[in-house]
């Protein structure tokens, strides 16, 4: 039996939008690649608008996620790879610096740095800045909700908390916020769906209204080898994981990547000992 070929991903500025897309065919000097929409373009391989995949957690350009930072790091001639790639991968990078008050007093200040997807405005590097503000119930605010003293109490008590955000057009929508020490703030992820791959099947309904809701459930799931296996796992969104009480190691978090329609990973993994190192250089910390 034939070893089935595995397929190789990249990413490719077309028309000033950076896409995933597979690579179909390579060449001495092109290379071909095929998106979503079925829609097929050749390259050459000497071309700056298009990256190789370097892993399967890879959900942004590389390429895509320097150029976002050039708006942010704009002293700043190199951002550290390390960085890069935690950006690259959806996650959170936190860059520390110090800036002048109105009294001409330096001060710390902390930014946390993640790519987001937006259905309407695609890519985008989201920036949060700590909040010099005391984080009292009055001051308890995300996205136009105000949290009610219980919710307050569980935000201090370091919970996550499940509320509805309400948008500019009084529309509301759902999310899990929890109070962040470094950005003195809530900070918030969306919530698991029926399009939330774990150990590599969709969750169901009931299954992602539950642990959206804090639960530790059974999940059944089949193995590579075929074999049925059951686990109990609850939802980390400060993570982006699901974890497993019984040993509390984290598992891969299969998330639908909806504008190419390819499937990544928005596990954390783990990180070599020397990229920490490289990383404090820059003053990002995780």
């Amino acid at each position: 039996m034939e070893k089935q070929e595995q397929k190789k991903y990249a990413f490719v500025k077309l028309n000033n939008v950076w896409q995933r897309a597979i690579v179909t065919k390579e060449e001495d000097l092109n290379i071909h690649f095929k998106f979503k929409s079925g829609q097929e373009e050749v390259f050459s391989k000497d071309s700056k608008f298009y990256e190789l995949s370097s892993n399967p957690k890879q959900r942004y350009a590389k390429k895509e996620v320097e150029e976002k930072l050039a708006n942010v790091f704009i002293k700043q001639k190199e951002v550290d790879p390390y960085v890069k790639s935690l950006l690259s991968q959806g996650q959170d990078a936190y860059y520390e610096y110090t800036y002048k008050d109105t009294q001409g007093v330096n001060r710390d200040g902390v930014k946390m740095l993640r790519m987001k997807f937006d259905q309407d405005l695609g890519s985008k590097l989201d920036v949060t800045i700590k909040s010099n503000k005391e984080f009292t119930l009055a001051n308890a605010v995300s996205r136009n909700y105000q949290f009610t003293k219980e919710e307050y109490n569980q935000l201090i008590m370091g919970k996550q908390v499940l509320y509805n955000a309400v948008s500019k057009d009084g529309e509301q929508y759902p999310k899990i916020g929890w109070y962040s020490e470094k950005l003195n703030q809530v900070i918030d992820r969306s919530l698991l769906s029926e399009n939330t791959y774990v150990y590599g099947q969709k969750l169901t309904h009931d299954q992602a209204k539950s642990l959206n809701e804090g639960e530790t459930i059974k999940f059944e799931y089949t193995t590579k080898g075929g074999e049925k296996n059951t686990v109990d796992i609850y939802y980390d969104a400060k993570g982006d994981k699901t974890r497993s009480p019984k040993n509390e190691q984290a598992k891969n978090l299969d998330v639908t990547f909806e504008e190419v329609g390819l499937k990544t990973s928005n596990e954390q993994g783990k990180v070599k000992n020397s990229e920490k190192k490289n990383s404090k250089k820059q003053g990002i910390t995780m």
